[in-house]
């Protein structure tokens, strides 16, 4: 009898040492694939920018030029700024360290920064256009489109030269 509970203790332990070893293994191995999860967003993110980027390129050629761009965010936001006339993505509170906190990378029209927040950082990724008037359904705000299953649907339309001898491109979702 003293032989069975013996078997049945030393089953009890050999299972708790490989429950933690696979806690441990997890415990390390899972802030690396965060870290992968959010670079992959990010390159997938800066593909999209550069595609709004093309067609707002395109829709400025001509007034009355409407273009759709359909776009899916899963994780962060964009923000279309009309009265700083840029689009900004913003990822907020990870542990990918994209680049040097405070330091700024150009890649094509993309201004790429990364801020601390605590032990954590803040992507940002920012498109300015300074030869060009951004407004939002035909006014100065901010529209900011949220990361989740729906894919956004955002119209780009050039709306002529406006009176500071800009082109007007008008957003909507």
């Amino acid at each position: 009898m003293e032989k069975r509970g013996q078997v049945w203790v030393e089953t009890a332990v050999y299972t708790l040492i490989g429950l933690t070893v696979i806690a441990i293994a997890l415990s390390i191995a899972m802030p690396q694939i965060q870290k992968a999860q959010d670079r992959a967003v990010i390159t997938q993110t800066i593909d999209i920018l550069n595609g709004i980027d093309r067609t707002i390129t395109e829709v400025s050629q001509s007034p009355g030029n409407i273009r759709i761009v359909e776009l899916k965010l899963s994780k962060g936001r964009i923000e279309i700024n009309s009265t700083g006339n840029y689009i900004q993505y913003i990822m907020e509170d990870t542990t990918l360290k994209l680049s040097e906190p405070g330091e700024s990378i150009n890649q094509d029209n993309i201004i790429i920064r990364t801020e601390e927040r605590g032990k954590n950082y803040d992507i940002i990724l920012n498109m300015e256009y300074e030869t060009l008037n951004f407004s939002y359904n035909g006014d100065k705000t901010l529209k900011t489109l949220q990361s989740g299953e729906i894919v956004h649907k955002l119209y780009i339309e050039n709306k002529g030269i406006g009176t500071d001898e800009k082109t007007m491109i008008d957003f909507r979702v």
